[in-house]
């Protein structure tokens, strides 16, 4: 009796010594028949967890394989090696076993990326080419005449460029031929300038009249080098060059002013606008890293055919590691390459000449869809109480017509936030403006928290 209580408790069959005729007559008729009827439910759940489990494992297998298929698409496999490189591994071994198996992890990854690849573009990958196209008032629907296939160009991230560069125009003798220029915030005032500063920071800063200081901005308009700037500056002083040197270098850290960036910001050849600089002003002590440059352009622009899967992330490979080298030599914080390979580089896979024309009368409908949607989104931005906080503010603080710029309205924005006690809030909603107080207020007091 007791090891049957425990088979019904653990909810599991009971062994021939647990339940025979013998026990059963022992036991009160009602009693007896429950037990039957629980063990024939318990028949019935084994037998269709059975069959669940088997029309789970079909449809399974059957969407693996289908998976599968999709992944060894080259082109697909080209994405993964930017998107998921250890997925890909997977999913590589697999097809060598074949044997149709993945684990459920690779399986929800996997998924994952076909489905981004059949409905949207997916971040530093190649799921999605893009083509250049235009309007016909022509109702004949979306056409394209290409003929030449896919192209990938693969980039140097943005960010880890820059901080390449930053780097570099560390070395006064490296600058001494670059332009500088006034922060474009820089804003005067009664008693001197106002400016953000350097980033990462962009702290509000004030700098008097001064003038060293004018004479500096004078030639920074003009467009002077960081040379020119050092002889000026060292005449106003009586000749003294090193103190010239050291003021110019301040007044670059503060940011008043800034170097003229060697790589324009919309630069198609960034690493070859960095080593064109370099081999303007290289010298012995530059050599090794203008090497380490040329190699890493030669790797990122070297042709590979976008179904060439091996090429492709031995590419990867070699530019990561030549990146990583560039790092050491210029002693930057950066990751282990296997981290840095993961952010470093991006690749845009696209259809020159495409020939691509869409109808407007088709299109019509679904772009006024999409401009409803738009303005209906607005509403649920999660920064729009700011913005209507930041509206009222500027409104009560300098007039309803008042034109503001932006260093100035940060001065005085900041300056309100350090003061106590804080003005009082709005008695009425000003006519025209969202009837949602309750959120502007609750912005407000979060952005006095932070």
């Amino acid at each position: 009796m007791v090891a049957l209580r425990r088979c019904v408790h653990r909810k599991r069959f009971p062994a021939r010594e647990e339940w025979s005729p013998q026990i059963s007559a022992a036991l009160p008729e009602h009693v007896a028949s429950r037990i039957e009827r629980w063990m024939w439910r318990m028949r019935r759940r084994k037998q269709a967890h059975a069959e669940l489990t088997a029309a789970v494992d079909r449809g399974t297998g059957e969407e693996t394989a289908q998976l599968i298929r999709i992944a060894s698409a080259p082109l697909f496999q080209h994405a993964l090696a930017q998107a998921g490189p250890a997925l890909l591994d997977e999913v590589r071994k697999a097809a060598v076993r074949d044997r149709g198996e993945l684990r459920r992890r690779t399986l929800i990854g996997l998924t994952k990326f076909v489905s981004r690849a059949a409905t949207k573009t997916s971040p530093y990958s190649t799921f999605t080419a893009i083509a250049r196209g235009t309007w016909t008032p022509t109702p004949d629907g979306a056409r394209s005449t290409a003929s030449a296939g896919i192209r990938c160009v693969t980039e140097l991230d943005r960010m880890v460029l820059d901080q390449i560069t930053a780097a570099l125009l560390a070395d006064d003798a490296l600058v001494a031929d670059l332009r500088v220029r006034p922060n474009p915030s820089l804003t005067t005032t009664g008693t001197g300038h106002l400016f953000l500063g350097r980033r990462p920071d962009e702290s509000l800063v004030s700098l008097p009249f001064s003038a060293a200081v004018e004479t500096a901005l004078e030639l920074g308009h003009q467009g002077c080098t960081v040379a020119e700037l050092r002889a000026r500056l060292a005449t106003l002083s009586g000749g003294q060059e090193t103190s010239a040197a050291a003021y110019c270098r301040r007044l670059l850290d503060l940011g008043v002013l800034e170097h003229v960036s060697p790589v324009p910001d919309q630069s198609e050849q960034p690493l070859a606008d960095l080593i064109g600089f370099l081999e303007a002003a290289s010298d012995h002590d530059h050599a090794p890293l203008l090497e380490q440059l040329r190699r890493l352009d030669r790797t990122v622009r070297r042709p590979v055919a976008p179904t060439d899967v091996d090429g492709v992330r031995g590419r990867q490979r070699t530019a990561v590691a030549g990146l990583s080298e560039i790092g050491r030599t210029l002693d930057l914080d950066w990751p282990a390459p296997d981290v840095l390979g993961k952010f470093a580089f991006h690749e845009n896979a696209v259809v020159p000449d495409s020939g691509l024309t869409a109808a407007t009368s088709e299109w019509r409908p679904l772009l006024t869809d999409l401009d409803a949607l738009r303005r209906w989104l607005g509403l649920h931005d999660r920064m729009l109480p700011v913005r209507i906080a930041l509206s009222e503010y500027v409104r009560r603080r300098f007039g309803p017509q008042a034109p503001v710029g932006l260093v100035a309205l940060h001065a005085r924005l900041q300056q309100d936030l350090s003061n106590r006690p804080w003005p009082p809030p709005p008695t009425a909603i000003p006519s025209g403006s969202p009837r949602c107080a309750p959120s502007c207020n609750s912005a407000t007091r979060s952005r006095r928290r932070s």
